[in-house]
């Protein structure tokens, strides 16, 4: 193995534990704030939010590169149903930690 894949594999750990580390941190901090806020909605916009904006100045940083134009067809049925998608199990996901009892409860679907 040489030393640019050896980078490369260093790059996705990185970006693993980053995910982990801010996942697990985001359903710390949502329990708390939760708690005292419960509107998940807002919680979930404010994540989603928070993520294109940090996410935009990191991608960069690893090397990633964006690859070019998509057409109207391919965001209206691959990439707004994602969208949809991930807003939904965002929201469920902290209906769950609202209502759950226990002050941490860790899901992989807030990543």
């Amino acid at each position: 193995m040489d030393g640019s894949t050896y980078v490369e594999y260093m790059k996705i750990a990185l970006v693993c534990v980053m995910w982990y580390l801010c996942s697990a941190s985001d359903n710390i901090i949502g329990k708390v704030v939760l708690s005292d806020f419960p509107y998940p909605m807002t919680m979930t916009m404010i994540q989603l939010l928070t993520t294109s904006v940090f996410l935009a100045p990191f991608l960069p940083c690893v090397g990633a590169t964006k690859k070019g134009q998509y057409d109207r067809r391919y965001f209206f049925v691959m990439i707004l149903p994602l969208a949809f998608g991930k807003f939904i199990s965002s929201v469920s996901s902290y209906i769950s930690i609202w209502r759950v009892s226990v002050s941490y409860a860790h899901t992989g679907t807030n990543g």
